[in-house]
């Protein structure tokens, strides 16, 4: 009939509008990026090697110390963000590999955990862990890698200093539930619901100051649902947050 036919019309409209909204708002993403998150740690990294450059000479070996640990983090911060940003566009082109295996999620941490020691340590921050020793996901092993890197990375960045990141997995009947719990900051109600969207623009800077995109957590929640689960957050203002996301359990 001529109503039903309105409504399939109406429908398709819908579809396409929606679909035109994501990706408009994943180009203004990407060149935000690009146009300010990218040129911070850039100018930052540009402005300590030219003080080294010109200032060498008249430097004592603590400042010079000081300046190529500034640069290191700027650099460090920089690789992040576009590691980030890659891994995005592929997934955005669909020019991206998936090759889930069965992995130990003990080894997984503790190879977090070793990257993570140098920063955590700079902020007298902790980080622990508490899983099952023969406890298996099936994920991509890439993938699972920048979950647990942007993760881990908030947890510290917004955790005040001499505090803790806590690592847990557990598992029930079909899924295992990963979660990283931070002592820090916190997050209202209102700000949670600004999470895992593109079309919205929320960032806010780590107890250090440190600068974030927003595009982390963007990219985990594609991350986590491209493996068969799930992400979601508990938090609460000035009590910390817990971030968890659900991967396929692996018991042979």
């Amino acid at each position: 009939t001529d109503i039903n036919d309105q409504k399939v019309v109406e429908e398709t409209v819908k579809k396409y509008n929606e679909e035109l909204k994501t990706l408009n708002a994943s180009k203004d993403k990407f060149f935000s990026i690009i146009a300010h998150d990218l040129k911070s740690p850039l100018s930052g990294l540009l402005g300590f090697t030219e003080i080294l450059v010109d200032e060498f000479d008249t430097l004592q070996t603590e400042e010079i110390k000081e300046f190529i640990g500034h640069s290191n983090q700027a650099a460090i911060n920089l690789n992040a963000l576009l590691e980030n940003l890659l891994e995005w566009s592929r997934i955005q082109t669909g020019n991206f590999t998936f090759h889930p295996s069965r992995v130990n999620v003990t080894a997984l941490f503790n190879d977090i955990i070793s990257l993570f020691n140098q920063n955590a340590r700079n902020k007298k921050i902790k980080i622990e862990k508490n899983v099952d020793a023969a406890l298996y996901v099936v994920v991509d092993k890439n993938m699972f890698n920048t979950i647990m890197r942007n993760l881990v990375s908030n947890g510290i960045k917004f955790t005040k200093e001499g505090g803790n990141v806590y690592l847990t997995a557990i598992a029930n009947e079909k899924f295992v539930n990963i979660a990283i719990q931070d002592s820090g900051i916190g997050l209202s109600q209102e700000n949670i619901s600004k999470l895992f969207r593109i079309d919205v623009n929320y960032t806010t800077p780590g107890t250090n100051k440190e600068r974030g995109t927003g595009l982390g957590l963007v990219l985990c929640k594609e991350l986590v649902e491209k493996n068969g689960g799930k992400i979601w957050v508990e938090s609460e203002l000035g009590k910390g947050t817990k971030f968890i996301f659900s991967l396929p359990k692996n018991d042979s």
